[in-house]
C-alpha cells in the first residue's frame, strides 16, 4: 500500500490515503467514487514556538533577530488564527513566514513599519480572503497566540539577586522562551521547572548583556585554541562577577570546550592567564568600558613570548597565584563499552606534569649554549665520501619534497669564541602550548575521505622517554585524526610558536616502536604578529636578537668591508644597503646560497667569522650565516 500525505504546503487538503496507485496529491475535488476510499486526517500545525525557531533560522543570530522574530511570528499567528475563527480554508503556512523572513532581511528595513509593508506584500493573498489589513487584526488579547502568566516569584527572585539592574525584568510563563530587552520582558516555557527556568532566565539576560557589547557571543573559530580559551576565560570571569550570585553554573551559559579548558590549564600558558586575570580584575573596576577595545588587548597577550609575563606571574603570591581563577578541570569520559580508545586524553592533571606545574622559566640561549655541543667544522664537504641517504615518506605527497618535513625546531646560539650551538626548542613553548584532542582515525580495514587542505601521514617511531615528535608540512599545520599502535592513551601539544606536535605516552616503554596514522590540515594562520601596543615595553624575543658572538663578528664585518675577501665585498655592500626588508632578505639569501665546501678553517681560527667571510660548508653551516644576518638587521629569524 502506498501512502500519500498533503500537509503544509496545501493547507486546505489534509488527506492521508492507503490506496494503490494512481496517487492523489490533493489538488483538486474529490469524486464521489473515491470520496470513500480516503480518510480526511488533519494535520497538526505548527505552535507559536516552533514558527519563531522556523523564523530565526533564517533571521541573524542577533537580538535584533530575536526580536524581528517575535515579531513577525506574533503577526502570523495573529493572521492565521483570525482565518480560523472565521473557518475560512486558507492558511499561511512556516514557508510564508520564512519568505516575509528573507523579504526583511533584503530591504534591510527592521522598523515596525518596514516590517508591516514585507508582510502586507507576503501575506496579500490570506488578507484577500479574511477582507482585513493587519491594522484590523484582532490584538493577541482577543486571538491569543500564546499563554503568558505573569510569574511574580520569578521576577521577584531575579530583580533582587542580580545587581546592577537598572530598570526591573518582567518575567512571563509561555509556550516559548524569548527576551525582550526592549521591553524588559522575559519569556520563559510554561512546563519548565523553578531551577531550569532560573538558568534560562539568567542565561539569555547574560547573553543578550554580552552581545550588547558588540561582541560575538562564542570565540572567533579562526583564533587559536588559546586566543578561544582566554575568550571563554574572560567570558566567565564576567559572568561570575555579574551573575555569580544566582547560582547558575557558568558553563551553561559560557562553556569551555574540553580542548579550551585543557589548554587553559597547562603551565606553559600560566603567565598568559595570570596576566589576563589581572587586567580583568582592573578592567572590572572601572566606569566605563570599552569592551572592544578591551579584548583587543587580551586576544594580543599570546603574540608575545612567555618570557615577557613570567616576571609577573611570580610576583603574583608565588606559582599558584591563578589558582582561584584557573576553570574547572574537564576530563572526558571514556564510553562504557571501550574505555582503551587512545584517542581518549590524558587527566589534565597528568598533563601539567609534562613540564612542571609550575610557571615555565626564561629562555636564555647564553645558559642553554653552555651544556650544547658545538656543532662540526667539517666544510670541506667537496673532498669527502659522497654519502647515500635513503628518503622516508611520511606523507604521501607528490608537490612535497619527502626529504623536508617539519619534524624538530632550533635556535642558533654563537659563542665569544665563535662556537655555534644549536638548541632544540621543539617543545620550550615559547609563545604558549595547545591541547589537542584529535578525533579517532578509522583502522586499516576502512576508508578515510580527506578533504583538499588535509594529508594522510603514516610512520613509525621509536622514543626512549616516551615522547614523540610528529612531522608536518607547514607552520599551520594541526593534527585533526589520530591512531596509534598499540592502543594506548596519550597526551597530545602542539607549539603555538613553531607548529611542532609532541605526543607524549606516559605508559610507553623505554625505546619502545609505535606506528603513527594521522591526518594534518592546514589551517589559515591566526594573528601572531607581535604589536608594542598591547603594552608599553616591546617584546625583545629570541628570535629578534644577536647573541654577543654573532654581533661581534657582523659589526666588524660590515665596518671594514674592505678588508674582508674580494668575493665578499660586493654582496656584503649589497645587503647593507638594502632599501627594505625584502629586499634585505634576498642579498642574504643570495650570500648564502653561494656557499661552497673545498676549504675548512684554521684550528685557531674563530669559526663562525670563517663562515661569514669564506662562505664555506654546508646547508647546516650556512643557516647559522643566514639567522645572524637576519637578527643583525632586526628580522626576526630562527
Amino acid at each position: 500500500m502506498n501512502d500519500i500525505l498533503a500537509g503544509d504546503a496545501h493547507p486546505g487538503f489534509h488527506l492521508f490515503a492507503t490506496i494503490n496507485p494512481p496517487e492523489y496529491s490533493g489538488r483538486k475535488p474529490l469524486s464521489p467514487a473515491l470520496k470513500g476510499r480516503f480518510r480526511h486526517l488533519p494535520i497538526r500545525q505548527y505552535n507559536p514556538a516552533e514558527l519563531m525557531t522556523v523564523a530565526e533560522k533564517v533571521l541573524p543570530e542577533t537580538l535584533q533577530g530575536k526580536i524581528i522574530a517575535v515579531q513577525l511570528t506574533e503577526q502570523h499567528c495573529r493572521l492565521r488564527a483570525y482565518l480560523q475563527l472565521n473557518k475560512i480554508p486558507l492558511q499561511p503556512t512556516s514557508l510564508d513566514l520564512q519568505n516575509v523572513a528573507r523579504a526583511v532581511i533584503r530591504g534591510g528595513d527592521f522598523s515596525e513599519n518596514g516590517l508591516y509593508q514585507c508582510l502586507n506584500q507576503h501575506y496579500r493573498l490570506y488578507l484577500m480572503a479574511a477582507k482585513i489589513s493587519l491594522e484590523e487584526l484582532p490584538e493577541p488579547a482577543t486571538v491569543a497566540v500564546s499563554k503568558s502568566a505573569f510569574d511574580s516569584e520569578l521576577c521577584e527572585w531575579f530583580n533582587q539577586t542580580v545587581s546592577g539592574i537598572d530598570r526591573p525584568w518582567l518575567i512571563r510563563r509561555s509556550d516559548f522562551n524569548s527576551i525582550d530587552e526592549k521591553c524588559h520582558e522575559i519569556r520563559v516555557k510554561t512546563e519548565q521547572g523553578e531551577e531550569e527556568a532560573k538558568t534560562e532566565i539568567t542565561k539569555r539576560v547574560a547573553q543578550t548583556r554580552w552581545r550588547a557589547s558588540g561582541l560575538s557571543l562564542k570565540p572567533n573559530h579562526s583564533d587559536d585554541i588559546l586566543t578561544q580559551a582566554l575568550y571563554r576565560h574572560w567570558q566567565q570571569r564576567w559572568f561570575d562577577h555579574n551573575f555569580g550570585q544566582t547560582g547558575v553554573g557558568v558553563d551553561s551559559v559560557f562553556p569551555l570546550t574540553i580542548e579550551q579548558g585543557l589548554t587553559l590549564n597547562l603551565s606553559a600558558n600560566r603567565p598568559y592567564l595570570l596576566e589576563a586575570d589581572r587586567r580583568i580584575s582592573d578592567w572590572n573596576s572601572k566606569a566605563v568600558r570599552l569592551w572592544p577595545a578591551f579584548w583587543h588587548q587580551i586576544s594580543a597577550l599570546p603574540n608575545h613570548w612567555v618570557d615577557d609575563y613570567i616576571d609577573e606571574a611570580l610576583a603574583v603570591n608565588g606559582d599558584n597565584a591563578a589558582e582561584q581563577h584557573l576553570p574547572q578541570a574537564h576530563e572526558k569520559q571514556a564510553p562504557a563499552l571501550d574505555q582503551r580508545t587512545n584517542h581518549e586524553p590524558q587527566p589534565v592533571t597528568e598533563a601539567l606534569t609534562i613540564g612542571s606545574d609550575n610557571v615555565p622559566q626564561k629562555y636564555i640561549p647564553e645558559n642553554v649554549g653552555q651544556i650544547v655541543p658545538a656543532l662540526d667544522q667539517i666544510t670541506d664537504y667537496e673532498n669527502q665520501e659522497t654519502q647515500q641517504l635513503d628518503d622516508y615518506i611520511v606523507f604521501d605527497k607528490q608537490d612535497h619534497f619527502p626529504g623536508i618535513y617539519r619534524w624538530w625546531a632550533e635556535d642558533v646560539y654563537v659563542s665569544a669564541e665563535g662556537y655555534i650551538k644549536e638548541i632544540d626548542i621543539s617543545n620550550k613553548y615559547m609563545q604558549g602550548a595547545e591541547f589537542l584532542i584529535p578525533d579517532r582515525l578509522p583502522g586499516h580495514d576502512q576508508d578515510v575521505t580527506l578533504t583538499s587542505d588535509q594529508t594522510l601521514a603514516t610512520f613509525d617511531w621509536t622514543s626512549n622517554d616516551g615522547q614523540y615528535a610528529l612531522p608536518s608540512l607547514t607552520v599551520n599545520d594541526y593534527i585533526v585524526a589520530l591512531r596509534i599502535e598499540p592502543d594506548l592513551p596519550f597526551i597530545l601539544l602542539r607549539d603555538r610558536y613553531t607548529g611542532i606536535h609532541t605526543l607524549s605516552v606516559p605508559g610507553a616503554k623505554p625505546h619502545q616502536s609505535i606506528r603513527f596514522a594521522y591526518v594534518v590540515e592546514q589551517r589559515e594562520p591566526g594573528k601572531k604578529t607581535r604589536t608594542g601596543r598591547a603594552r608599553q615595553a616591546q617584546s625583545t624575543g629570541f628570535d629578534a636578537r644577536c647573541c654577543e658572538g654573532m654581533e661581534t663578528v657582523l659589526k666588524e664585518v660590515f665596518t671594514n668591508i674592505n678588508e674582508q675577501p674580494q668575493k665578499v665585498r660586493e654582496p656584503l655592500r649589497t645587503i647593507q644597503n638594502a632599501k627594505n626588508t625584502t629586499q634585505r632578505i634576498e642579498a642574504i639569501k643570495d650570500y648564502c646560497h653561494h656557499f661552497s665546501g673545498d676549504a675548512r678553517p684554521k684550528r685557531t681560527q674563530n669559526f663562525f667569522e670563517f663562515l661569514v667571510t669564506q662562505r664555506q660548508g654546508s646547508c647546516r653551516h650556512r643557516v647559522p650565516v643566514f639567522i645572524a644576518f637576519c637578527r643583525y638587521f632586526g628580522i626576526p629569524c630562527r
